[in-house]
């Protein structure tokens, strides 16, 4: 006999983890014979009625149980029947069929689609539908989520095996005590340089001990807290280490913040001294703690040997702000001792040595800036830092990573990308680190043959800096985040903190001697974040719940797929969409805000959505300048779309999956209405913004960042007006003059100084031989 004699019954189950097995079961049958009555209605009937929409399968695994001895029973007819066995053989045509035969003993059979799954996979899924029947038969007054499904193999692979991370570290070593040991080391070498400062190892040990000295004078202790506002530069390193040889932890502020944003984190961090250069004072807040500028006079009087610190390891070396869901930025606490095993694990892989020079590109705020300034000074490395106009400018940057002879290099997938956009070659004794958001495969494929070896990592603050790290060799299929660092435990859970198997997404929870002490003064935050381990109970262990759905591969390296909240990294940067929206509604004019992150051709941007309080809605540019008063320029949307209102789901929720696309939304564009622009000049600048963005109306008063314009677009609008011009244009420059009539006004005043960095000529030579270096690369790792 050929052919499909079944009826189907689509049946959604609710698995709820407190409900007892036999009442599970027993509610399970009667809601299958309900439908009984239903068993001849056609499937796309039933369809039709679901909330499962056209052109999405219903449902893609079934379940069939045979519920009779098919071979037994034509033996039973004697003669020649008696001597043959029989098999029935049934083709569903879904990509998962489970076929359960009762005879003597209860036999499964599973039909699987091999473009869909890996045999493994369908082995290791007979072998947890084995346990979860042997389970079964301890009784029906289970709880669900007591049944176990996990083999022990199993659950010693993804618990114990693949957490076999321990490593002896300096546990009870400081991050200024370890600097200061090198010091003796390397006295005489190149520690830090920034510009055209350099300081060896001595000079900067006792710059750092003079304001370490005064900051003592001021009543500094540790566990205090010292404010460090300061540009990028050698001021910076030396008031990180003067604040952790004082025993204090330092809370870095970036000048570029906005006043309000500072006042926020100085209100809550309540730093008991601000270091300061002076040239800075205009961008701070007006504070009531005690200011010291790193140029006082008085400093230079202080003593260079080391201070006697009282720091120990299980002190707080720094407590970073990141952005929170309320509208306030929440303070992460990290000790020393979480730092130090950190820098270890990194001197060993990826691996940093004395010969090596990092350049530090990353903002100081950021937390990965101290893989950037320590792992080197601790390992007797030189540490050149370029300065902000140079690290948003893919070119100069490309210059300064071959004229500083960097070795090592860190950054987000948005600088490499800017790296590439300038025409980079690579270099064949770096090492490149990429991290802070999701690593795109094709820039892999870019990097690989550029650089001497290729790391992705990934962490979030709250477990210091990284904590899973994947050599990068081949850029198939997606990149993983990897594998644990030293001392580190990872593990993903389901809702009841139960380990999931192989291939199943869950959240990632990460503990180990990295995990922060908690947030600065939020213990109700904290204990909802950091939780005890349950694998490790007797020792006092906690985890951290990372927020992020991963998945083990095979081969013992995690997937990261995304998000479960609405916590998003853009460009490297993390932040709360519930902070931007928060910001937003404080506008007089917007009634609602919702803020997403939408996918364009080649990255991620941010987007706000708005509706109105009245028939009056507020411009883009009014929005935007409302947020730079109060958020970093990083938090700051690309795009302002005023809806008339909200799109909601059947219950009344805002759906999100249904709000416009930005290219397709109609968005306001002020611009429009201003005067078109009025010379040649500002008429190419207009033509090249609109080639880069895609937008048609640019008036002569248009602002970049009001048309959407974030750092790479900045940069292609750079490149393409340097061959039009046949001169460099900086990109800084586009910063500085961000609308169509004040570049073309710089511009102008720039051609009549004659003022003419390269010509089209050299521009040109400069990218053929680029070409050519690439080419050789390429050629060698084929």
């Amino acid at each position: 006999m050929v052919g499909l004699f079944i009826n189907t019954l689509p049946l959604r189950v609710n698995v709820s983890g407190d409900a007892f097995l036999g009442d599970w079961l027993k509610q399970l049958r009667t809601q299958w014979l309900d439908m009984r009555e239903h068993e001849h209605t056609p499937l796309i009937q039933i369809q039709k009625w679901s909330e499962v929409p056209a052109g999405q399968p219903l449902f893609e695994s079934i379940l069939m149980f045979e519920n009779y001895e098919l071979s037994r029973r034509l033996q039973a007819q004697g003669g020649k029947w008696g001597k043959r066995r029989f098999r029935l053989y049934e083709q569903t045509g879904y990509p998962l069929t489970l076929t359960v035969y009762s005879d003597s003993q209860l036999c499964l059979q599973i039909e699987f689609d091999r473009r869909r799954f890996e045999e493994a996979t369908i082995e290791r899924m007979v072998c947890h539908l084995k346990v979860l029947l042997q389970g079964m038969l301890s009784g029906p007054t289970q709880r669900l989520l007591d049944l176990e499904y996990l083999t022990q193999q199993e659950r010693s692979e993804l618990l114990v095996r693949w957490n076999s991370t321990r490593a002896d570290y300096s546990r009870r070593a400081t991050l200024h005590g370890s600097f200061e040991e090198q010091v003796k080391l390397s006295s005489g070498s190149i520690a830090v340089e920034a510009g055209d400062q350099k300081l060896t190892y001595s000079e900067l040990n006792s710059r750092a001990n003079r304001l370490a000295h005064h900051l003592l004078r001021r009543g500094i202790r540790p566990e205090d807290l010292v404010g460090i506002c300061v540009d990028r530069s050698v001021d910076m390193v030396i008031a990180m280490l003067a604040v952790l040889k004082s025993g204090a932890a330092y809370v870095p502020l970036d000048p570029a913040f906005p006043k309000e944003r500072l006042a926020q984190i100085l209100d809550d961090a309540q730093v008991k001294v601000l270091l300061v250069q002076r040239h800075l004072v205009s961008v701070l807040p007006i504070v009531r703690t005690d200011v010291l500028y790193l140029s006082a006079p008085e400093i230079a009087y202080e003593s260079a040997e080391a201070p006697c610190s009282t720091a120990q390891s299980s002190n707080l070396a720094y407590v970073i702000f990141t952005s929170g869901s309320t509208g306030r930025p929440k303070g992460v606490q990290i000790e020393h001792r979480a730092v130090m095993n950190f820098m270890e694990s990194m001197s060993r892989k990826p691996g940093l040595s004395s010969e090596d020079t990092l350049l530090a590109v990353t903002t100081f705020s950021f937390d990965i800036a101290g893989l950037e300034v320590f792992l080197p000074l601790l390992k007797g490395a030189r540490v050149v830092i370029a300065d902000k106009e140079v690290a948003i400018d893919g070119r100069r940057l490309a210059r300064l990573v071959e004229s500083s002879g960097a070795t090592v290099m860190q950054a987000t997938p948005t600088t490499w990308r800017m790296l590439l956009e300038a025409g980079w070659a690579g270099r064949e004794n770096i090492k490149l680190l990429c991290g802070g958001e999701a690593f795109p495969v094709e820039l892999a494929k870019e990097l690989i043959p550029r650089c001497s070896s290729l790391w992705n990592m990934y962490g979030p603050t709250e477990t210091t800096i990284w904590s899973t790290i994947w050599r990068v060799r081949t850029a198939q299929g997606s990149i993983p985040i990897g594998q644990p660092i030293a001392n580190t435990d990872v593990y993903i859970l389901d809702r009841h903190l139960q380990p999931l198997p192989i291939g199943v997404p869950g959240e990632l929870f990460i503990g180990g001697e990295g995990v922060a002490r908690g947030y600065w003064r939020r213990p109700d935050l904290t204990a909802e974040r950091f939780i005890a381990n349950p694998f490790k109970p007797h020792n006092g262990e906690r985890l951290y719940r990372t927020g992020d759905l991963c998945r083990w591969r095979a081969d013992g390296s995690i997937e990261c797929l995304g998000r479960n909240d609405q916590q998003v990294k853009i460009r490297g940067y993390r932040m709360e969409l519930g902070d931007i929206e928060t910001a937003l509604a404080t506008h007089p004019l917007v009634k609602q805000a919702l803020a997403t992150v939408q996918q364009t051709a080649v990255e991620k941007k941010l987007v706000a959505f708005i509706t109105a309080k009245t028939d009056m809605s507020a411009a883009p540019g009014e929005l935007r300048k409302h947020l730079i008063d109060r958020l970093p320029d990083y938090m700051v949307p690309s795009s302002f779309v005023t809806l008339d209102r909200m799109p909601l789901t059947p219950n009344g929720k805002i759906d999100r999956n249904a709000l416009p696309t930005v290219s397709s939304a109609n968005e306001d564009h002020a611009h429009a209405e201003w005067p078109t622009p009025a010379d040649p000049m500002e008429n190419m600048i207009a033509s090249v913004l609109r080639r880069v963005l895609a937008i048609e109306n640019i008036g002569s008063n248009s602002n970049f960042f009001d048309l959407g314009a974030d750092s790479l677009s900045i940069l292609r609008v750079a490149v393409k007006l340097e061959e039009l011009l046949g001169r460099e244009v900086v990109v800084i420059d586009l910063f500085r003059n961000p609308t169509v009539k004040s570049l073309a006004e710089y511009l102008r005043g720039k051609e009549g100084s004659g003022q003419q960095i390269r010509t089209k000529e050299q521009i040109s030579a400069h990218r053929n031989s680029v070409r050519l270096r690439l080419q050789k690369r390429l050629m060698r790792v084929e």
